[in-house]
């Protein structure tokens, strides 16, 4: 592993996440995430119920063997003073329970800043997209070229690398021909493709090449109980059993999409 990549891997594992004092420090919303910048400060924290953490996990080990093609997200317990403001987004029922179901008020799938968790991400120049993205050969086109360089990706049913899931860098990246040759980094694929688009996605050929790169990365992939540390303990310290059982049903949910995840990356 080179220095390089060394002193890039203790920065992540010291970009703490900052509490915003002002809705108008966001810079995006998706899905499942709000995120936030500051000033001065070389990382985003985003915030959200923690949907998604299979998907982090995966994205924090690939950064690891494709340091010029991923960036890594690192989770934390949400920091003290994070204001409710976190989960607003656009649309007025605010940031939701999208594939966890959590019927927190009953009538409600909306996330409880209560519950919310934070992840720390070295701050990039995001792409943005345009009409020629509507074609979804181009998704297609450009994820069978990172299958091709990337067999386990392929295995992993990655998915979701639009434009706004990209981003410049100063130090380093990946020339793409469909941005213009510039160089960027995935900052926020997803795994486990499902449903008809799977028509599309063949299990890679178990070659040796491939089973290497696949022991390589299941070998030192953390469970995800260990990379969801800080947010368990975060939810048991608290005592509160409306923290507690939505982690817990989290965790649960999570723990399928990764298994799923990995399932096409042994014979």
């Amino acid at each position: 592993m080179s220095g390089a990549f060394e002193m890039a891997w203790m920065l992540l594992k010291n970009m703490q996440p900052f509490a915003p004092t002002s809705i108008d420090q966001k810079i995006g919303e998706g899905t499942y995430r709000t995120a936030f910048e500051r000033d001065g400060v070389p990382h985003v924290t985003k915030f959200g119920s923690g949907e998604g953490l299979a998907n982090a996990l995966l994205l924090q080990r690939l950064a690891r063997m494709y340091p010029e093609y991923f960036e890594a997200e690192e989770l934390h317990a949400a920091p003290k003073g994070t204001p409710d403001f976190v989960v607003d987004t656009e649309d007025e029922g605010g940031l939701r329970w999208n594939d966890v179901y959590r019927d927190t008020d009953r009538d409600s799938m909306r996330v409880n800043p209560r519950n919310v968790v934070s992840f720390t991400q070295r701050r990039g120049d995001p792409l943005e997209s345009n009409v020629d993205w509507d074609d979804p050969r181009r998704h297609m086109s450009l994820r069978s070229r990172m299958y091709d360089e990337m067999p386990i990706t392929q295995a992993m049913r990655m998915w979701d690398v639009k434009p706004q899931n990209w981003a410049e860098f100063d130090d380093s990246g990946v020339e793409v021909p469909e941005f213009d040759g510039r160089k960027v980094k995935v900052i926020d694929p997803q795994f486990n493709l499902r449903g008809a688009a799977t028509a599309h996605t063949q299990r890679p050929f178990y070659t040796d090449d491939f089973m290497e790169a696949s022991r390589e990365f299941q070998s030192d992939l953390p469970t995800l109980e260990e990379f969801a540390k800080p947010i368990i303990d975060s939810a048991y310290n608290t005592g509160d059993e409306r923290v507690i059982a939505p982690m817990e049903d989290l965790l649960g949910y999570e723990q399928r999409q990764l298994n799923e995840s990995l399932d096409w990356m042994n014979p």
